[in-house]
């Protein structure tokens, strides 16, 4: 596999012999106006499901460069986490110290096929567990655009959320008080909440209106924590008939994080965040005060949201 490390040391980038990849961060993210995180013993795991996407979101680089998909199993998916921490633990040795996040925001998208990431996810936490690659599990952090609402035999979310507490956790997150967060969250990306807006941006994607209604069932589950992700696109989504969509989405649930993302502009994309971006965080402020804007770091390795570097794929120039 091929390494890629920033210049700060707190983010490598793992392109895996298949072309799927895996990111590991040791600092913080960023949030709006240079505030950290406050959780600062852990280290996170960005993990790839597939080669690729079939999601084909619009602003996606992997839909951009039209990059091939291909399935990986959860014994691959593992592997491929497992050498890449193992490096990075050889590489700076506190990490075993600390805990250890597993987000499901690589390459694909976990909703196609959530038994596996459960499968997966249950033999990375023992894997690090039985070789003490970290102190224990900071959570499970999984995005998705719901490509399709599953069906409830077949959804692992619930199962994942309560084998989670089996696994030693972050005694910084205070999961087990009133009101706090859960050790596994679903971040659903919105980008648009008028259909025709987010159907041009995220063409094979579930209906709003069914969303909706599995968004609000899930976030009555006890053990996980529901929170919303969305970008603002130039002349596409920043109008203030797609704000005040947004605002009335929020109200359909109860006291929920919106967490605004920082488009990475990759090559070839005609994409651009929105020229007005603070002031639409203005706005929605005084709608809406369970607000996060964050950016990632790692972009000068393509190690932030939505860059990849496709390095291993055939056929990718």
């Amino acid at each position: 596999m091929e390494v890629y490390r920033s210049k700060d040391g707190h983010v490598a980038k793992y392109v895996h012999d298949d072309g799927s990849e895996t990111a590991i961060k040791t600092t913080p993210i960023t949030e709006y106006g240079g505030v950290y995180g406050k959780v600062t013993n852990k280290y996170n795991v960005f993990i790839s499901m597939s080669v690729g996407c079939v999601v084909g979101c619009r602003f996606c680089y992997l839909t951009t460069k039209k990059c091939p998909q291909a399935n990986l199993t959860a014994e691959e998916i593992t592997n491929n986490v497992i050498d890449a921490i193992r490096d990075a633990v050889d590489n700076k040795p506190v990490l075993k110290n600390m805990y250890t996040k597993l987000s499901w925001m690589g390459m694909g998208d976990a909703y196609i096929d959530t038994r596996k990431m459960y499968e997966a996810t249950i033999a990375i936490g023992d894997a690090l567990e039985r070789e003490t690659l970290s102190a224990g599990l900071d959570g499970v952090d999984i995005a998705t655009t719901l490509p399709k609402i599953p069906d409830p035999i077949d959804d692992y979310i619930v199962p994942l959320a309560y084998s989670i507490n089996g696994f030693k956790l972050n005694p910084a997150r205070n999961y087990l008080e009133k009101g706090s967060r859960h050790p596994v969250r679903v971040f659903y990306s919105l980008h648009s909440a008028v259909n025709d807006t987010r159907k041009f941006l995220i063409p094979k994607t579930a209906a709003l209106t069914s969303a909706v209604l599995y968004l609000k069932e899930l976030q009555e589950v006890d053990d996980v924590t529901l929170v919303l992700h969305h970008m603002f696109f130039n002349k596409l989504n920043d109008d203030n008939r797609e704000v005040g969509a947004v605002i009335k989405f929020l109200g359909a649930f109860n006291d929920i994080e919106l967490r605004l993302l920082r488009f990475n502009k990759c090559e070839g994309t005609f994409f651009a965040e929105a020229q007005d971006f603070d002031n639409i965080v203005k706005r929605l402020y005084e709608y809406h005060t369970n607000i996060k804007v964050q950016s990632s770091p790692g972009s000068e390795v393509k190690a932030a949201c939505g860059q990849f570097l496709l390095s291993k794929i055939k056929g990718i120039a």
